[in-house]
């Protein structure tokens, strides 16, 4: 997560990273943490809504132009996704948050 990158977004609204953080009701120091830990969704999709950008472009420094971009894999996990609940949802991304905390290199060596 490039939090250079909103810092600076946030400074051209004038806004610190701690007013940001307050305005959105997250915890002190929040947002910081993300260059050791990924966001959760609501909160990376807050932040892209209050600087007016998207989350692609907060991820990654560039919007992706389209979804051709994405592999077959990606593609049908979208759609597969789009078909749950709000509830159901939040599981998968929870648990995709846990398996990513939890990832190191040696587990794709072992897959």
């Amino acid at each position: 997560m490039n939090v250079e990158l909103i810092r600076t977004l946030a400074k051209q609204k004038g806004v610190s990273i701690t007013k940001l953080e307050e305005i959105l009701g997250f915890g002190n120091g929040t947002i910081g943490k993300w260059v050791k830990q990924s966001p959760s969704c609501d909160k990376l999709s807050a932040v892209a809504d209050y600087l007016s950008v998207s989350i692609d472009y907060l991820y990654y420094g560039k919007e992706k132009s389209s979804s051709s971009e994405l592999s077959d894999e990606e593609q049908k996990c979208i759609d597969l996704f789009s078909q749950l609940d709000t509830l159901d949802k939040g599981r998968i991304l929870e648990r995709m948050d846990c398996m990513i905390e939890n990832y190191t290199p040696e587990m794709k060596e072992n897959a």
